[in-house]
């Protein structure tokens, strides 16, 4: 059964890229099959975005040139974390409508990936019924698994890619320290915790559930430096077989747009993507960069060509 429901997403995967996956109409992001996007609060596309205006889909990435302007190719949003499945109240999720919505018609007029969402995953120091063990620690993973993908259906009915965030929040996350069990407060660690196996049993959870459901393909969100932190670099930190989604800002420069997985003139020269886990940009499993973060807004560059087919 398991092996249909991949055989199924596969064939999903064919007809999205098939749909989607063409050349951009104007001078741009480039190689072939590679789209500019935004997470989170954007930036977005709008009618009056420079120096990429227009009134209607197919949108136009704002603000980011390369001989000319690329097709928006995609927004992922954040639709939840661990403080969801904890029932916390004062937690922001950073979801654009807007974004959404123009990645939505972008796909439909032939443009882009469309549409994902983003996870905050909490690491096994975050739950409440924490005892070190990897089995409890797998169980949190799924239970997130399930709130995520909950919050994903709630939230836009066309997202495709659920991301399991993976990072330390600055030490507040659970992945490197015990927070107070229960607390849905920024507090400081109560004792150290997690080994890299009990920290990667969580992520294998998360992952193992989404899968199993066969409705979202999953994916993981982090850099080299927030991966190595937290699963060091032996055995526990392959990840060879899972969709990645990296982040290096390099300065945050965001002109211009890069080509492939590098900016590669002017200011930015030295800018590229690295991926985490054992993946390389060569793999099948590179599939999306966040290469800028600043107030101007997170702007991403997304593989089409590699998108839903790694497994």
């Amino acid at each position: 059964m398991q092996h249909l429901k991949r055989l199924l997403l596969f064939c999903l995967a064919v007809l999205l890229i098939a749909l989607g996956g063409a050349t951009p109409a104007w001078a741009g992001d480039s190689p072939a099959g590679f789209w500019w996007g935004s997470d989170s609060s954007g930036p977005n596309p709008s009618g009056s975005a420079s120096p990429c205006p227009t009134s209607s889909a197919p949108w136009d990435e704002p603000n980011v040139s390369n001989s000319g302007c690329g097709r928006y190719g995609g927004y992922v949003g954040e639709v939840g974390g661990y403080w969801t499945t904890l029932s916390c109240s004062g937690f922001v999720s950073h979801w654009d409508s807007s974004g959404a919505s123009d990645a939505v018609a972008n796909l439909n007029a032939g443009s882009g990936k469309g549409l994902g969402a983003y996870w905050f995953a909490g690491g096994p120091g975050m739950d409440p019924s924490y005892n070190g063990t990897t089995s409890e620690a797998y169980a949190w993973g799924k239970r997130q698994a399930d709130g995520a993908e909950n919050a994903a259906g709630n939230t836009n009915s066309n997202i495709t890619v659920i991301w399991m965030d993976v990072e330390d929040g600055g030490g507040n996350a659970g992945w490197n320290e015990q927070m107070t069990p229960g607390s849905c407060s920024h507090v400081q660690s109560t004792s150290a915790c997690c080994s890299a196996s009990v920290d990667r049993a969580t992520i294998n959870g998360f992952i193992d559930e989404i899968w199993n459901k066969g409705i979202l393909f999953p994916g993981v969100y982090s850099s080299v430096s927030q991966w190595s932190s937290i699963l060091g670099t032996g055995t526990s930190s392959n990840m060879t077989n899972i969709m990645e989604w990296t982040s290096i800002f390099g300065g945050n420069c965001t002109q211009p747009g890069p080509t492939s997985w590098s900016q590669g003139s002017g200011s930015c020269s030295s800018h590229s993507a690295s991926f985490f886990g054992g993946v390389t940009t060569s793999g099948n499993c590179a599939v999306e960069w966040q290469w800028a973060g600043n107030s101007s807004g997170d702007y991403d560059q997304i593989d089409g060509n590699r998108y839903l087919l790694c497994e």
